[in-house]
């Protein structure tokens, strides 16, 4: 598997794409909007390991929809490594605050897996 640095601490790995307009959309679609969002994405694992000082590492996968106009319509975390609940709901909400150009000719679903490490 691929990954990507996003920051101190988060890698981005691939991502999967599903619905008719996927094949016309680049990682660099997907990604962009998710980048902007590093410093959220940064203090959700901030907050995990303050509650969790024993945490090395954590995947957490979110599966979400980008609807025509550019707005998250829905997002889950599918996957969790790290088991921490609040860590799971935090990604989520900073995935369902994304948005993206408007113009796709359908929705796209997104599988999208968020690594996070310690960096010390």
């Amino acid at each position: 598997m691929t990954s990507k640095t996003l920051g101190v601490g988060l890698a981005l790995a691939v991502c999967a794409l599903t619905g008719a307009a996927a094949a016309a959309v680049s990682k660099g679609f997907i990604e962009g909007p998710v980048r902007e969002k590093n410093d959220r994405l940064s203090a959700c694992w901030n907050a995990a390991l303050a509650r969790n000082d024993k945490l090395k590492s954590a995947r957490v996968v979110v599966r979400y929809r980008i609807e025509k106009d550019g707005h998250v319509s829905s997002a889950s975390a599918t996957q969790n490594s790290s088991k921490d609940a609040e860590l799971a709901v935090c990604i989520t909400g900073v995935f369902l605050d994304l948005r993206y150009p408007q113009g796709q000719p359908e929705p796209i679903n997104v599988t999208f897996p968020v690594e996070l490490s310690r960096s010390d």
